[in-house]
Order: C-alpha cells, then structure tokens, then sequence
C-alpha cells in the first residue's frame, strides 16, 4: 500500500485515540517508525514493542515498514526521548532476535502535542518531516524542529548539486597517511573524497556521503574514487603507498560494485595494494554480503573494519568479515585517561590481536594520545597529529 494514503488512513484512527483520553499532561508524544525489514521480522519487532506499553500506549501500523506509537501523558520532553530510546532498543532486540540486517537503519521521526500540534493530522505532518530527516542522516532518532523544513530543502539542493558536481570538476580526493607506531612507517593512505563547492557553503563529507547513500548516487561517487587511485597509481608507480577507500554495506550488496572493483584492479599484486574499509551507516543484510567479502579477500585485497565501536560496527561484523585491520572510532581515543575508557580501548586491542588482526586507531590530535597509544600494543594511528588529508 502507498505509505502516503496509508498515512492519511491512521490519521482518523490516531486522533479518535487522541479524542478519547484528552490531553492529561503536559504533553503526548506521536513517534514514526520505519525499520526496512522483512514482514516475519517486523512482527518480532511489534511484539517485543508491545511488551512495553505500560503507560497506555496505541501501536498503528501504517505502511508495508512504517508505524506510529502514541504515547500519552509523558511529564516532559526529556521523557519522551527516554520513550524514543526505549523504542530504538526495543526494535534492536527484536531484529537481533530475527537475526535480520536491514539495509537502512531503522529510523524515528518524533512530534510533541501540543508543541507541535493537537490533531493527529498535524502530528503526523510533524513526525513524518522528522522521520524524513532522520531518514536522510542514515537513520538514527530525530526531534521535530521548525528548521527541518528549511535543512530538507537544503539537503535537496545539495543532492542536486551533488549530482552535477563531478562533470563540473568540483570532486577531489584526498590522501591521509595511516603510520606504523613502531617505526613510523606508512600503511596505507585512506582515500577521503571532498568536495569544493563554488560559491556556496560546502557541506561535510558525512553529510554528502550519507545524502548520496540513501539517494542511490554512492555508487557514481565510489566509480569516481576508484578511477582517482587508479590514476593516481598509474602517476606514482611502485613508490605509491597501498590506498583504502570506503565499501558501505550497500556497495558490497551489489554486484557492480564488488565487480567493478575487481575488474578494476585486475590482477592480485594491484588488489594487494587496495585496503576496502567497511563502513558502518547501515546494517549487512544476508550473509551473501558477507560471502562477497570473503571473495575480495581471497582474490588479494585486504580489508579493514571501520569506526568501531561506533553503530552497527560491532561484534557481529568481528566474528563474519575476515578483516585484516580493526580501525577504532575516534571516540574513544578522546577519553583516554579515562580508567574505563583505557580499559575498553585496550580489551579492544587485544580482542583484535587474537583474531590476527592490526589495530589502527583513529583520531589521533595530541601528543598525548600518540604516548598513550605506545603504551597500548596498538598498531597503528591515523589523525591530524600524523597528517591532515592532502592531495598526492
């Protein structure tokens, strides 16, 4: 069914809930779920959900993965987002007990009564502009805000610019070193893609990044850094140190990415100087995924996880993708001093090293990170500190 005519159903059936226990206070809460997922596994979702509905809330499933959940007379806003939270966790219980990976994230879109209105319809138009912003930002949880409107808009410019932007000559890529902490040696070099957008602010490189993700448009931008190192090889010859560059789930869940990059390194002593990081916005669906990693392995690239301990970067992707490195994600090299966090940090290592993997740590900025590092039995690093991203 078309999610918008669905959309317009539930308003009647949400706003005779909402007429029936008038507003007690202060405020109600409408959250606007969509979690990409089979129907078997949706079902385990709604009813590891309704498990939890002490408070008098009201689930309406709306579309084939859209639903709303009502939640009545919450004490504060603060409460409703412990509510939203609860939620998230409750749908990541449920896809982990259907062992399902979807291949969105699953994404929530939440309006306040009577802040952002007091009839269903206008919560419904409240949450879903909420839920398409989440929606836009890989997934994840997201506030309804009068700006939304005015940053939606402005990510559909981007888009559109972004589309154009490659025939305009306005991509670039940029090399940043990843250092041997022993001997100070270069590893490799992350291939990072930026954009210089003329006459206009030019967004982050997550921001595009993710845009393009959900908009279909990451694989002409993976096409375009693939022939910038190819080029780039072609210039520097044997002197060239190995290059990463970035394979989302979506890009191994198709075969003209995984054959593309095959046949455009198309012999085993060219793969060997390619490092495929795994990035981390969306979930591996099936284990085909996983089976077409192993297939670049074998056929001589090696492969890094990416972010870790960031999202859906987890334990799941240790125990499935044969990685040769493991990339910790920035955050916790910020808290280092930190007893708990040094303690995590290290266990991270050492889980690492028992599955004959290399550890590279991310976000290196201060010297004393770098001493803390020495300390650790990392492997590698990789930030600021070492070398901002050029061009070669």
């Amino acid at each position: 069914m078309n999610s918008t005519n669905s959309l317009d159903c539930a308003i009647g059936t949400i706003q005779a809930a909402i007429d029936a226990s008038p507003l007690a206070g202060p405020i109600d809460a409408l959250l606007l779920i969509s979690i990409p997922a089979r129907p078997a596994s949706l079902g385990m979702v709604l009813g590891e959900l309704a498990r939890h509905f002490p408070r008098g809330e009201a689930l309406f499933p709306i579309g084939d993965d859209l639903f709303a959940i009502l939640c009545r007379q919450l004490p504060s806003p603060r409460a409703a987002k412990l509510v939203a939270r609860d939620v998230n966790a409750d749908i990541e219980r449920g896809l982990s007990a259907a062992d399902e990976r979807p291949t969105a994230s699953p994404s929530i879109g939440v309006s306040l009564s009577p802040n952002d209105g007091v009839t269903a319809k206008a919560l419904l138009t409240a949450a879903r502009q909420a839920l398409d912003y989440a929606q836009d930002m890989g997934g994840g949880l997201v506030k309804f805000a009068p700006t939304l409107d005015a940053i939606s808009r402005q990510h559909d410019r981007l888009l559109s610019d972004l589309h154009a932007a490659a025939a305009r000559d306005e991509l670039t890529v940029h090399f940043q070193p990843v250092q041997r902490l022993d001997t100070g040696q270069v590893e490799f070099q992350e291939a990072l893609l930026r954009w210089r957008r003329p006459n206009a602010a030019t967004p982050d490189t997550a921001t595009f990044v993710r845009l393009a993700e959900k908009n279909l448009a990451s694989d002409r931008l993976h096409r375009f850094v693939v022939q910038a190192i190819r080029d780039i090889q072609a210039r520097h010859g044997a002197d060239l140190a190995p290059i990463s560059l970035n394979l989302s789930p979506e890009q191994v869940a198709t075969d003209s990415a995984v054959d593309g990059l095959l046949a455009a390194f198309d012999t085993r002593e060219r793969r060997a100087s390619i490092v495929l990081e795994i990035t981390e916005h969306t979930r591996f669906r099936d284990m085909r995924q996983f089976e077409r990693l192993e297939e670049l392995r074998a056929n001589g690239f090696r492969l890094a996880i990416d972010d870790f301990g960031k999202n859906f970067a987890n334990m799941d992707y240790l125990a499935r993708i044969p990685a040769d490195y493991l990339k910790i994600d920035a955050e916790f090299l910020r808290h280092c001093g930190s007893a708990r966090w040094d303690t995590i940090f290290r266990s991270m290592i050492d889980l690492a090293h028992a599955l004959d993997m290399q550890v590279v740590a991310e976000g290196v900025e201060t010297q004393g990170q770098l001493d803390f590092l020495h300390k650790t039995g990392c492997d590698l690093a990789q930030g600021y500190l070492l070398g901002k991203p050029g061009p070669l």
